[in-house]
């Protein structure tokens, strides 16, 4: 028996794979320069929502609305139908968000992410030299 995007029962039958969904959403404040401590999950999934268990599709990450770079391990296999991002970084404090995308599947956009400054620590000026 179907009952919304679950199936229920051993014989249930996942469609052509059409769409990223995020699975667990990036933390929403975060902290320039610094790999975030939350990893984030996206699902490979067929249009009625359904993941797909047998899924190994490359999932790739891009930064949307900021000016930085998405860094770290930007682009994983999915394992079971579920691409985990665990060593994820961006290195400008402004807001941006995150997109999920895997071959022609519809892509997803993730909640805002506050990327913010690293306190206490001012960026070096090479220009700027210590004298003894």
């Amino acid at each position: 028996a179907w009952y919304g995007n679950e199936a229920i029962g051993a014989n249930a039958q996942v469609g052509a794979l059409t769409q990223c969904t995020i699975g667990t959403q990036p933390g929403s404040v975060q902290t320039a320069n610094v790999t975030w401590p939350t990893p984030f999950t996206v699902r490979l999934e067929d249009a009625c929502g359904n993941l797909d268990p047998s899924a190994t599709d490359l999932v790739t990450v891009t930064a949307i609305g900021g000016t930085g770079t998405l860094a770290g391990t930007t682009a994983v296999n999915a394992v079971a139908g579920i691409a985990t991002f665990d060593n994820i970084l961006y290195d400008v404090a402004e807001t941006i968000s995150v997109q999920v995308s895997s071959g022609s599947l519809t892509p997803a956009l993730s909640n805002s992410v506050t990327v913010r400054a690293l306190k206490g620590r001012l960026p070096y000026n090479p220009s700027k030299t210590e004298t003894q």
